[in-house]
């Protein structure tokens, strides 16, 4: 292989990237087998409660199943095999959605037509493999959510609301994470894919019914209903959790102490946070679908969905942060791989987005210790948010600049 002509031809520079993200995979692979994953054991213990006839919910549970009952269905036939293999079969759907996220990712923000780079594929990746470590690590489903909430948002914006509101239905009966598509849906008034996807909410709600019989059925939706309302105060204290009432309780909370209205600040502030962030990324994805400055904009507010849907949850595991590979490729290629005509780029960003990435990176059991309890990677998202903001004023401006240009030679 002649390394110099592949260094400066980008297809097969692209196709390395590729290539070693299916080696990475491959590596996970492994570690999927081998590993204890904790939550991959609830999911088993679903799966065999539906072959045993008992509950998914049980109200005395400490580590509970929070999915609807069609999941329960789902990890069913998983139960059936034993917890190695079961493990390694449930690691393909999620090798598989790390690739549908990045691929994904690439086409809404840039479009079908256009080719991710290596740096586009490579980077966003390597900046967040810590969560995608964690996800493996775990057992959790989190790449295949967020892959769902990528490709519901590229369906909706080429005109597919049906599929765009089935897939959709699908995520939010799972993570919170499905809220960036809903979100988008709302700022961008998609009305007939949100129809579509409340449809299809009833209707997988309703299916299990199907399986078990209408009673247990609707037992069992009730019991999921409870099981979610239950849990939003119970992880406080845990520091892979990086909801920013759970960091605020941390910080906030002292030993031997009353920590009721420590608590009760930390929803207040938690709830407040949800909604100003809510609201002002449904104004930003409004803006910016209404804004004649062009795709670049669009880009980069759909970057900054991906960094607020974490948060929005009132539970938000470390692992959820796999979302940065949306923001990061925009950012990216705003910045450096594809800036705009004009476009001046700003230091401020670049700085940003190398301390949300530094943060993201902590090594060391003390240092992660530290930073996980203070919300490291809630910062480091916020503080990409911020680099996203920047960047899209400056391309805004130069867009300006550009027009106002063009105004002046055509006066001439």
């Amino acid at each position: 292989m002649n390394l110099r002509r592949v260094w400066h031809d980008e297809a097969a520079l692209t196709r390395l990237a590729w290539l070693a993200i299916v080696f990475y995979l491959g590596g996970l692979a492994i570690a999927s087998a081998l590993r204890h994953q904790g939550d991959f054991a609830i999911y088993y213990r679903a799966g065999q409660r539906i072959w045993s006839a008992t509950t998914l919910y049980p109200a005395d549970e400490g580590d509970r199943f929070l999915y609807a009952p069609i999941f329960g269905l789902m990890f069913a036939p998983l139960a059936l095999l034993p917890r190695q293999a079961a493990q390694f079969v449930w690691f393909i759907p999620n090798a598989l959605a790390l690739l549908a996220l990045i691929r994904g990712a690439g086409r809404m923000l840039f479009g079908a037509e256009v080719r991710l780079t290596a740096a586009l594929v490579a980077l966003p990746t390597l900046f967040c493999a810590r969560f995608i470590d964690n996800n493996v690590e775990h057992g959790q489903l989190d790449l295949m959510v967020l892959a769902l909430a990528v490709w519901t948002i590229v369906k909706a914006r080429e005109n597919c609301p049906a599929m765009a509101g089935g897939l959709l239905a699908v995520a939010l009966l799972s993570k919170p994470l499905a809220m960036a598509g809903a979100l988008y849906f709302l700022a961008t008034r998609r009305w007939r894919a949100i129809f579509f996807a409340a449809l299809f909410v009833a209707g997988l709600l309703v299916l299990p019914a199907l399986f078990l019989g209408p009673a247990r059925a609707a037992s069992e939706t009730m019991g999921y209903i409870h099981a979610v309302r239950s849990m939003t105060v119970r992880y406080r204290q845990t520091t892979t959790n990086q909801a920013v009432g759970a960091v605020i309780f941390r910080a906030m909370a002292r030993p031997n102490e009353n920590r009721s209205w420590v608590d009760q600040m930390a929803s207040l502030a938690g709830g407040t946070y949800g909604l100003i962030a809510f609201f002002g990324m449904w104004w930003w994805l409004a803006l910016a679908e209404v804004s004649v400055a062009g795709e670049v904009e669009r880009r980069l507010a759909l970057g900054a969905l991906f960094t607020i849907a974490p948060s929005l949850s009132a539970i938000a595991w470390k692992h959820y942060y796999a979302a940065l590979i949306v923001p990061y490729m925009a950012l990216l290629s705003t910045l450096w791989v594809d800036p705009p005509a004009g476009f001046s780029t700003p230091r401020s960003a670049k700085f940003l987005l190398v301390v949300s990435v530094v943060l993201n990176l902590a090594i060391g059991d003390v240092l992660n210790r530290f930073a996980l309890f203070y919300g490291a990677h809630l910062i480091s998202s916020l503080v990409l948010l911020a680099a996203l903001g920047i960047a899209y004023r400056a391309s805004a401006s130069a867009q300006d600049r550009h027009a106002e240009e063009c105004r002046s030679l055509a006066a001439r």
